[in-house]
């Protein structure tokens, strides 16, 4: 059975499958009337990470958790997200010691990637007594199971957003190649057009003239030329 539980929730690679799972799994086997997902700071900020980079913390702190599911039975508790889970001695001591807590009614466990603790799963039950030590031994190998994957499905947001960037960064570079371009085009279009057209006039009125002032013809070709060398050296290079 947990070969099975830790296959399909490996198999996900999305933060938010990944909890989904993680909560499926946990409700077919266990007793939970509630659940809570709470994660650290950053690690909220990189599997989530539009609109999340002011929840990214130099240091982070695995005693500041955030809540990203909060569940009463098979419903979604939506605006209790996002809030600051605040923390008892109980879950204090199941982070600090890296393994599950029983708590009367509550079962608590510190999601884990090797040893580096990402986040906590809380369970909450109405039956008397309804967790004991074999619940807390399936919590826990769960809890690490799904702060692996976790891990794993952060680098996966983090490596799609850097690739996100990088096809914004081509996109950028694209259009202001096609607006230079375009300059070129008006700039060959407008200026440069415009003085060959002068160009062109003036040889037209210095073939007018070679029969009745060829000084005058020649002076015209050489300011035609000059204008043509200004256009070719500062125009079109």
């Amino acid at each position: 059975m947990l070969a099975d539980v830790a296959r399909s929730i490996s198999s996900q690679i999305t933060p938010d499958a990944v909890l989904d799972e993680v909560h499926r799994q946990v409700g077919r086997i266990m007793p939970a009337d509630g659940a809570r997902v709470a994660l650290r700071r950053d690690i909220v900020a990189a599997a989530w990470p539009s609109g999340q980079q002011n929840l990214v913390q130099a240091i982070p702190d695995p005693h500041e958790l955030l809540l990203v599911r909060a569940l009463r039975g098979a419903m979604r508790l939506h605006d209790a997200e996002g809030t600051e889970l605040p923390l008892d001695e109980d879950a204090l001591g199941a982070i600090a010691r890296r393994e599950p807590v029983l708590s009367g009614g509550r079962l608590l466990a510190p999601l884990l990637a090797g040893d580096d603790v990402l986040g906590l799963i809380a369970l909450e039950s109405s039956g008397i007594e309804p967790y004991d030590q074999w619940h807390a031994r399936l919590l826990g190998t769960i809890a690490n199971r799904a702060g692996v994957a976790l891990h794993t499905s952060c680098l996966f947001a983090l490596a799609e957003g850097a690739l996100g960037e990088l096809q914004r960064s081509h996109q950028q570079v694209t259009a202001a190649e096609e607006r230079l371009r375009r300059e070129i085009a008006e700039l060959l279009h407008s200026r440069v057009q415009s003085r060959l057209i002068v160009a062109w006039h003036r040889l037209g009125q210095c073939q007018r003239l070679l029969m009745t002032d060829p000084a005058e013809a020649s002076r015209i070709l050489a300011d035609v030329r000059d204008e043509i060398d200004h256009v070719r050296e500062q125009g079109l290079r």
